[in-house]
């Protein structure tokens, strides 16, 4: 069987922190797929913003001390940033998620997401949806 890894998508997490209706399916793919996600950067910080605004910094404090403690978090170098807006480009994709596909494809992981933008690149990258 091969050895999958995944790039797990800032929404997947909002969805759980938020309670949202996807909520069971987002914590059951982490749980059974725990040693073999990891995280950029760009998604503790999106969700970082958000609990910011809503003035939950216990909440925020909770998820990053879990975070850093279990899972490797990914930072595109500036040398990896420039190939983003060739995404957005060819494939009408916003920033986070050129962001996200460009650490997926340099650290060959298959993203986990939620998000129905990456149906316009699935042909050509490793996408699981929920």
């Amino acid at each position: 069987m091969e050895n999958r890894k995944y790039l797990v998508d800032t929404n997947k997490f909002l969805e759980i922190l938020l309670e949202q209706s996807k909520a069971e399916d987002c914590k059951k793919f982490l749980s059974e797929h725990f040693n073999e996600i990891m995280i950029t950067d760009l998604c503790i910080h999106s969700i970082g913003i958000i609990y910011y605004r809503k003035k939950l910094f216990e909440v925020y404090e909770k998820f990053i001390a879990d975070i850093v403690q279990y899972t490797p978090i990914i930072t595109l170098t500036k040398f990896k940033l420039h190939l983003m807006a060739q995404y957005s480009k060819d494939s009408l994709l916003d920033y986070d998620d050129s962001y996200q596909l460009e650490a997926s494809t340099f650290n060959h992981l298959e993203i986990a997401t939620m998000d129905k933008d990456f149906y316009r690149v699935v042909a050509n990258h490793k996408i699981h949806f929920i």
